[in-house]
């Protein structure tokens, strides 16, 4: 991706900032989900990705990155996925690595992302490592770089 699709993406998303939470939503017209916000982000840069999180994290375009400890090499645009508090197995889609995807953000740099959550009401900004220690549930379990 480049650095023009990067900020983009970040762009878009930042546009649905205080849009309720619904999962499952096919369009942002009331509400929107987290797969539903970067699919939209990602598409106002000319990526094509699918519809669920999963899907997402199992596109064969980008680079898988597997998380360690050190975040310190993300790049915005980067998405992130998590497990969560419900989360989905499809092995098959990660050459049956027991892969369990429930949630995914955008980075925006800074150590922020932008994502859609449920218990937060909507579309927001957060800082990741805030999402992560009060959330234990989202464990980050991959990373996608366009």
């Amino acid at each position: 991706m480049t650095e023009t699709q990067k900020l983009q993406v970040v762009e878009t998303a930042k546009k649905y900032i205080g849009t309720p939470y619904e999962r499952g939503t096919e369009s942002a017209t009331s509400a929107i989900d987290c797969s539903l916000l970067t699919q939209l982000a990602y598409k106002s840069a000319g990526i094509e990705i699918g519809r669920s999180s999963i899907l997402q994290a199992s596109e064969k375009l980008g680079i898988e990155i597997i998380p360690n400890k050190d975040l310190s090499n993300l790049e915005i645009g980067d998405l992130i996925f998590s497990r969560s508090d419900r989360g989905f197995y499809y092995d098959e889609l990660f050459g049956y690595r027991k892969i369990c995807i429930g949630h995914v953000v955008i980075y925006i740099g800074n150590g922020e992302i932008i994502n859609s959550r449920k218990s937060k009401g909507g579309v927001l900004i957060e800082k990741l490592d805030d999402l992560i220690k009060e959330s234990p549930n989202y464990e980050i379990v991959l990373i996608k770089r366009f």
